[in-house]
């Protein structure tokens, strides 16, 4: 068997495993032996256990991350959409149960500090959609105002792991999955009266043209980065854009972005790709690329004595404009600049308020 289809099958024969024993007992010898092979023959595809359980939870974050893509993709409400992400993460667990019990032995013990990396990844993922979705069922009416969508979202983990562990506790006898309807309703009932907040009026913050993540610190940190770059995005102009680096493809965050009425793009530039999440009132970035020097700088310098105050146009440019910067110094104008992956420029240019 290929390297790749040895690797499933650990991971198969893990679940497996965990689905009738506690996590110390599933030893690489009792691996090895369910697979058919030595245990030197198993460390050639994992270093050690803590690495199997990791792949364990890396799968579950890839499965659970698909199927939030497809529910973020429809129409739906945001939250018939939660409802639907809460249906899907029971069923999962219920299918297997060996993914609980990995987290509930970390709970326990905490001696594998890269496991918990990957299982604080997995959580912050799922606590920074519910808390994007309460927040756009916020906008829409369909939950007050004034409530706290981190504490509804960390009301609703409380709630989802507590049904997960008694469960598991109480010996699995019912369908986690008939569990997901009333634990919605429960935490619906619960939050509009726990998370309220005085704070009902938006705080007004400087809005960027342009901002950049590389979301690599990030994940060494061991921390998902939806929610960092949520939080940039929040502080991006209507008409702005925010450049995220990020070493694989983020379906869920473009799907995210697409509910959230924002136009995304992504350019694969080696091991990085380069996502473009553009403000809800963008008209897009003005490719000058390919236009000889100096019509870009000219063209810029006519779009720019047609902006309104505080109006902002984008460009990006075959490399950053310094000899334009320098015009701009002297007119009534903000800028910012973001050098690209591929080595052009991008170029943010605000007539500024009188």
């Amino acid at each position: 068997m290929k390297g790749a289809g040895r690797k499933e099958q650990i991971i198969e024969v893990t679940l497996e495993l965990l689905r009738t024993e506690r996590v110390e007992q599933v030893t690489t010898r009792r691996i090895a032996t369910r697979v058919g092979v030595s245990q030197p023959a198993l460390f050639r595809h994992f270093l050690n256990r803590e690495a199997i359980l990791i792949a364990v939870v890396d799968r579950t974050r890839d499965h659970f991350s698909t199927v939030a893509h497809d529910i973020l993709k429809t129409e739906d409400p945001a939250m018939d959409a939660l409802s639907k992400l809460n249906s899907a993460l029971l069923s999962y667990v219920e299918l297997n149960p060996g993914i609980s019990r990995i987290l509930f032995f970390d709970v326990a013990s905490g001696r594998e500090e890269k496991l918990r990396s990957h299982l604080r990844k997995l959580i912050e993922m799922q606590l920074a959609m519910v808390r994007t979705l309460v927040h756009e069922a916020i906008d829409s009416g369909e939950l007050p105002r004034n409530l706290d969508s981190r504490q509804a979202a960390n009301h609703w983990l409380a709630m989802v792991s507590g049904t997960i562990l008694q469960w598991q506790v109480g010996g699995r006898r019912a369908p986690l999955a008939s569990r997901a309807d009333p634990l919605m309703h429960c935490w619906l009932s619960g939050i509009v009266e726990a998370c309220q907040t005085d704070d009902v009026e938006p705080k007004r913050t400087e809005r960027n043209m342009l901002d950049l993540l590389d979301v690599a610190p990030v994940l060494e940190r061991g921390q998902d980065p939806l929610d960092e770059i949520l939080l940039r995005l929040d502080h991006i102009d209507p008409k702005g854009l925010l450049i995220v680096h990020v070493p694989f493809l983020p379906k869920p965050l473009l799907a995210l972005m697409e509910r959230r009425g924002h136009l995304t793009s992504s350019e694969e530039h080696g091991l990085q790709w380069e996502v473009w999440v553009h403000g809800q009132e963008a008209r897009g970035v003005v490719d000058l690329r390919d236009l000889p020097m100096p019509e870009p700088m000219e063209y810029l310098l006519n779009e720019v004595s047609t902006l309104q105050q505080q109006e902002c146009v984008v460009a990006r440019t075959p490399r950053i404009p310094a000899l334009l910067l320098e015009r701009l110094e002297t007119m009534e104008c903000e800028t910012a600049t973001i050098q690209c992956l591929d080595g052009s420029g991008l170029l943010g240019i605000r007539r500024s308020a009188k």
